[in-house]
């Protein structure tokens, strides 16, 4: 590894530390992986933060009780097209009744 203490420094090692070493280095790749983990989790955490902000501040009424009330929902797992149990929002409901009311 370019970056590593073995290849910037000139280092005698014992008989010892070759082992030593070993286990550091897994503990330090260890680490490195939770602490990998744990930026994946807090940036996913930061964005459903930032959606929900954004969310809250663009829509109002209707339309953000749906997002809050909002999920699939079936009656039955052996339905072969399982029936859907979520809310429309104020602007589908106005396209919905555009379209019908002009055919």
């Amino acid at each position: 590894m370019l970056g590593s203490a073995s290849n910037l420094y000139a280092v005698e090692e014992e008989p010892d530390a070759p082992r030593l070493a070993t286990v550091f280095a897994a503990t330090a790749s260890r680490r490195g992986y939770t602490l990998g983990c744990n930026v994946v989790l807090f940036a996913a955490f930061a964005a459903e933060a930032y959606v929900n902000e954004l969310l809250a501040e663009h829509l109002t009424g209707a339309d953000l009780d749906a997002i809050d009330s909002g999920g699939l929902s079936s009656d039955s797992a052996s339905d072969a097209a399982p029936k859907r149990d979520v809310p429309e929002f104020e602007w589908q409901v106005r396209l919905r009744e555009s379209r019908e009311g002009g055919d």
